[in-house]
């Protein structure tokens, strides 16, 4: 039975890691959620993803410790691969990522949080990197691009949880909503993304990608290129022009 249940409606891909009782992930389930994720990139239906945990007692409950802490130095570097994968795939995927995290993430589900576009929590959510209190190394790449380099620093030394109302404040988290509301949330701020004219979506994501890592010059420059590429496209005109004929009518 697979660990990932994909749904597709109205523009919106919706995958579930389903494996009880915690949703703590083998490298084989790892994989099976690359290819989960691949199956729908091209997908001119799929228009936004929203990906989350069955249950409530996780949202990812990080790799299977016994696997974690099997790893040698010969399968460490393989194994990891998968995560790093998954993680640049959610990262650089074509439409916006939704993670609606519904309980705790913890290791890699922290990572895939951090990698998608907006994180939109439920009141039981914490993250946390407990690699090191089985003594191997956690990735905290994307969770530093969100917190301070200290507590990010006390985070990945300690083990300790980051809560959602912290993970909130410091820009980590997008928005906390009571648990019966989470997908609820999630799913009405996919459909508003799904709504909107894809070549726009997409080059907005590849704009935002990409200027993270220029300088501010470099960066609009980089933005100014993908507005003209956008502006070559029949469809964007039509688009202008009839948001400005609805406009006219009110």
């Amino acid at each position: 039975m697979s660990a990932i249940n994909t749904e597709v409606s109205d523009g919106v891909a919706t995958l579930t890691l389903d494996r009880p009782p915690v949703n703590a992930v083998r490298f084989e389930d790892m994989t099976e959620m690359l290819e989960a994720f691949r199956s729908v990139q091209d997908r001119d239906d799929v228009r936004a993803v929203v990906f989350t945990g069955a249950g409530d007692r996780a949202f990812v409950a990080g790799t299977d410790l016994q696997e974690l802490a099997s790893l040698t130095a010969e399968t460490a570097a393989e194994s990891v691969m998968i995560v790093q994968d998954l993680v640049n795939l959610i990262y650089s995927f074509p439409v916006p990522v939704i993670s609606a995290v519904n309980g705790p993430a913890l290791g890699s589900g922290v990572a895939i949080a951090c990698a998608s576009d907006i994180r939109i929590a439920s009141t039981k959510a914490s993250f946390i990197l407990p690699e090191v209190n089985i003594g191997v190394m956690g990735g905290s790449a994307h969770v530093a691009r969100f917190l301070p380099q200290g507590r990010a620093r006390w985070m990945m030394y300690t083990g300790e949880p980051v809560s959602c109302e912290e993970a909130y404040r410091f820009g980590m988290v997008d928005k906390v909503v009571e648990p019966a509301d989470l997908m609820a949330e999630a799913r009405e701020l996919a459909l508003k993304i799904a709504s909107k004219y894809p070549p726009a979506i997409r080059l907005a994501k590849a704009g935002l990608n990409g200027s993270e890592w220029l300088d501010l010059q470099a960066g609009y420059a980089y933005e100014c290129e993908l507005t003209v590429e956008l502006r070559r496209d029949p469809g964007s005109a039509e688009v202008s022009r009839a948001f400005l004929e609805a406009r006219t009518k009110r």
